[in-house]
């Protein structure tokens, strides 16, 4: 058997590791970043099959050809897409059998789970099922899909158009564990003064709006001020501006800050 990860997966694998270890959500956070963006070997059965060279080939299949996903099933007649992190894991699978397979992306899985919506017999996919066995059940793939949409969207990037109406308040439900995980990065922030929270209702996109008064690089700041809130949003987009601006500047005169030096 070649020693070979054309993926890449340490990563991940790490994360995993180390989520396993200490189950936080941080740790868990920082898994699912890696797991979204990661790339994984899917075992398939392709007709009529294709001609290669050699182990590993890059092909192209005809417009007739037929793609099939192997999956497993679990004791209760579930059945999971296979998604391996390496040749070696997908040999645990089926040891010494010719099989063939595609690389492929979460995308790929959520979109052929949400196809699947009505299928019972459908559970989910699975991360290596004889070594990390990490499992995802077809609403959390799909959940998550939506997640990362919104994050590919651009977290922190509404655009306020001329005429258009938005609603600020208190958030209903406080997030305080959110809250707790900003002030203790914004501690290390010597440009932060003062922080306000809001909720910010625009159109139907509801997001939290953290209005920040600040001195210098907005950049190092936001993000780092993104990342530390993430783990904690429960998937609501954040929404991230200085007090000068018109609206951040109404909202830190009428709103007591979350945080403050």
């Amino acid at each position: 058997m070649r020693n070979v990860n054309v993926l890449n997966s340490k990563g991940l694998l790490d994360a995993i590791a180390q989520m396993k270890a200490n189950n936080t959500p941080e740790n868990q956070s920082k898994m699912m970043d890696k797991m979204v963006d990661a790339q994984y070997l899917a075992p398939v059965s392709i007709t009529p099959p294709p001609e290669t060279n050699g182990y590993m080939a890059n092909i192209t299949l005809p417009p007739d050809a037929k793609l099939r996903f192997h999956m497993i099933e679990n004791g209760m007649g579930q059945r999971f897409f296979l998604a391996f992190t390496s040749f070696e894991e997908m040999a645990k699978w089926r040891e010494n059998v010719n099989v063939q397979s595609i690389i492929v992306t979460f995308d790929d899985y959520a979109g052929m789970l949400a196809k699947s919506e009505g299928d019972d017999n459908v559970g989910g996919f699975v991360i290596d099922p004889f070594g990390a066995n990490l499992v995802f059940s077809k609403n959390q793939a799909i959940a998550i899909k939506g997640m990362k949409d919104k994050r590919d969207a651009g977290t922190s990037t509404h655009v306020i158009k001329e005429g258009e109406e938005v609603y600020i308040g208190e958030p209903t439900k406080y997030p305080i564990e959110m809250v707790e995980a900003m002030k203790k990065y914004l501690e290390g922030q010597d440009a932060v003064k003062k922080a306000y929270l809001q909720l910010m209702c625009q159109g139907e996109d509801e997001s939290y709006l953290i209005v920040l008064d600040y001195i210098g690089d907005k950049k190092d700041v936001f993000d780092g001020l993104a990342e530390a809130a993430k783990p904690y949003t429960g998937g609501m987009l954040i929404d991230i501006m200085g007090s000068s601006s018109d609206l951040g500047s109404k909202i830190a005169d009428k709103v007591a800050p979350f945080f403050e030096k």
